[in-house]
């Protein structure tokens, strides 16, 4: 069964929600992508779960860091990606020095972390959630009605969460309701269909 959101510990639910999706993520921040799920195969692959289904920033040969979240003060492992393939949520992954089964399983669970800098989108068709935070919707014969706070998922699909005068709506944020994406003036022209939100 394919896993997703829910399939997450309340950790790394917290973890994604609060740290990745609920500001702005800046460069200088460092974010909880992925974890270890399982050691894969005897050779010392690893299956990385990432959290939001995007890895499109990972390239062979890159330095990743990881870290037990339960071990205090937090220790930093850090190891080079020799190669990668997709998987599942994810990818397996054969990491510098890990050779071996007991290798593997002595990172299962660990987290991954990168910096902000490298969750940037390199087109405005291509984009991660975070980018569209405080972006002002607007709809058609109806203009501006609120204010993207916050995102969410209903297991299928990604949620704007939109603060209006009347409350706090969620909205399908696919391309049949998206009419446009405007980057500059941080905006996003809507059609929904009636009765989806109050404004």
């Amino acid at each position: 069964m394919q896993e997703c959101w829910t399939d997450l510990s309340p950790y790394e639910y917290n973890s994604l929600m609060t740290r990745n999706r609920k500001k702005r993520v800046e460069p200088h921040e460092v974010l909880d992508v992925g974890k270890i799920k399982d050691p894969h195969g005897l050779k010392g692959e690893v299956y990385l779960l990432f959290f939001a289904k995007e890895w499109s920033w990972l390239k062979k040969g890159m330095s990743l860091q990881f870290y037990h979240p339960e071990e205090s003060p937090k220790k930093i492992l850090e190891y080079r990606i020799i190669r990668y393939r997709p998987y599942k949520s994810g990818i397996v992954a054969l990491l510098d020095g890990v050779s071996d089964r007991n290798a593997s399983e002595a990172l299962k669970g660990a987290l991954l972390q990168i910096p902000g800098s490298l969750l940037k989108a390199e087109s405005e068709d291509d984009f991660y959630l975070n980018e569209v935070l405080d972006f002002s919707i607007f709809l058609e014969n109806h203009g501006f009605i609120g204010k993207v706070i916050d995102f969410s998922s209903n297991g299928s699909q990604d949620l704007l969460v939109v603060e209006t005068e009347k409350g706090v709506f969620e909205v399908p944020f696919v391309e049949a309701f998206t009419k446009k994406i405007d980057h500059d003036l941080k905006r996003i022209e809507m059609e929904l269909p009636e009765g989806l939100i109050e404004f």
